[in-house]
């Protein structure tokens, strides 16, 4: 397979700014005491939030099949954990381990198939 690079823009988390701003809709009080349960949590969120945008907001070379297939996992694993994570604030339990069983099958299958390239075709 010819080598294709593609800009994928904005990353998982984009422009879409700090953890205090993304907790700005829902119930405040309940996300207050999230926070405050979680504080050394959000205390390194722009850390994570910075890993993941040099990881998703670049331009990927895809040598092989596998390549978008892994990274669009991978992206949607962020998204799902970003969803989860605004689920829990607003105490929103059950549906946060709904979005937890995707996530976590898609993190599962982007490792087994950086793994095992010779699936993807079967994926």
């Amino acid at each position: 397979m010819a080598s294709r690079a593609t800009r994928l823009s904005p990353g998982p988390l984009g422009d879409r700014g700090t953890m205090t701003e993304y907790t700005s809709f829902g119930f405040g009080d309940r996300q207050r005491a999230f926070q405050a349960r979680h504080i050394s949590f959000f205390e390194r969120f722009e850390r994570l939030r910075e890993a993941v945008n040099d990881v998703f907001n670049r331009t990927i070379t895809a040598d092989e099949l596998v390549d978008p297939i892994v990274f669009y996992l991978g992206s949607r694993a962020v998204d799902d954990f970003l969803g989860v994570l605004i689920l829990a604030a607003n105490d929103n339990a059950l549906s946060a381990t709904a979005l937890l069983r995707g996530m976590y099958e898609r993190v599962v299958t982007a490792r087994y198939l950086h793994d095992h390239p010779e699936e993807t075709l079967a994926f």
